[in-house]
């Protein structure tokens, strides 16, 4: 389970030599010690638990958004959140040090208020604001899946779950019937999609993605998918979910502050095979086929949005969620991105 191979991305013998001789050296130094013990662990428990499949019909997204993106959210929820998918649940995270979000509103304003921390689509979690605490936030978001819709005994709903957890960012534009069709004929365990980087860590302390030498030594990182969105299946975060004392802030975080690199060496860790999707793409490389474009503003959400309904109402048989590709309004907001 060392030799890593990314489906869509291709790599040469050589770097799947250094995906394993990575994984190797990692174990061998004791970095990962913990997180086999518990490999061994969720293992049992799957065992016993008996996962079955057919129970598991809901795609889980949770969207990490800053409480001030008030805007960023209405936009969302009045665009893509509101395709009517019945299989998909959409959840805002946002973090707050205070319990009491609306007292804050008023004391604080509406600039850094959060009018709608009191909607049903959103989760607020004891954290501050800051790109220090996006993992965290997401354990928080974990939590909550698992909670309120994981699988067997783990589930408070009972009888039934999630198959996939989506991870998102504010910015991130979801085509629903896009998403749910490309995880219709996927492998319902040990699934992590998304689209794949392979980069090297970054050194300088200053970086908001800093990760020091002595948290992780290698020149490298192993393949990860983009954090914009990706996509884990059920036994994937219930492995992260079952084993928060060993991955939670101080212990076992070779990823740094980084949370799709921190998720990237998870997976691999647990030896899941990475699928790379190129329908998931940043917007500038917007095309008919894609389904989850990365770093849209609201104008460009919006812009999307129509551009999605526009190829809906003409589709033609092998056409793709976009028709015919991106709309000459879209075109012209990512050309103004780059001048």
């Amino acid at each position: 389970w060392l030799d890593l191979d990314l489906a869509g991305v291709g790599q040469s013998q050589e770097r799947k030599a250094h995906t394993s001789s990575w994984m190797q050296h990692v174990i061998f130094q004791g970095l990962w010690h913990r997180l086999l013990l518990a490999i061994i662990l969720l293992l049992t428990a799957l065992v016993v638990a008996g996962v079955n499949e057919s129970e598991l019909p809901v795609i889980l997204v949770g969207i990490m958004s800053a409480r001030e993106h008030v805007e960023q959210r209405n936009v969302i929820r009045r665009t893509w959140a509101s395709s009517n998918v019945a299989s998909i649940v959409v959840k805002f995270v946002v973090g707050s040090e205070r319990a009491d979000l609306h007292t804050e509103a008023v004391e604080n304003g509406a600039s850094t208020a959060c009018s709608d921390c009191g909607e049903d689509d959103v989760l607020v979690v004891p954290l501050p604001e800051s790109y220090q605490h996006l993992l965290d936030k997401f354990f928080h978001f974990l939590i909550w899946a698992m909670h309120e819709h994981g699988g067997g005994s783990t589930g408070r709903r009972g009888g039934g779950g999630f198959q996939y957890l989506v991870k998102a960012d504010d910015d991130t534009y979801l085509h629903l019937p896009g998403l749910a069709a490309a995880l219709a004929p996927a492998p319902r365990l040990r699934h992590y999609r998304g689209h794949f980087w392979v980069g090297r860590p970054v050194r300088d302390p200053g970086h908001k993605n800093h990760l020091a030498a002595r948290d992780y030594p290698l020149q490298e990182l192993p393949p990860y998918a983009y954090g914009g969105a990706y996509v884990l299946s059920w036994d994937v975060a219930a492995f992260i979910y079952r084993n928060l004392a060993f991955l939670s802030p101080g212990a076992m975080r070779g990823g740094g502050n980084a949370e799709d690199v921190q998720v990237g060496l998870w997976a691999l860790a647990l030896g899941v095979r990475g699928t790379h999707d190129p329908r998931m793409v940043d917007a500038g490389h917007c095309h008919a086929r894609a389904f989850a474009l990365f770093n849209a503003d609201p104008p460009l959400l919006r812009a999307l949005h129509r551009a999605f309904a526009a190829a809906a109402g003409a589709a033609g048989d092998g056409d793709g969620p976009l028709g015919g590709g991106c709309s000459a309004e879209v075109q012209a907001l990512l050309e103004g991105r780059f001048r």
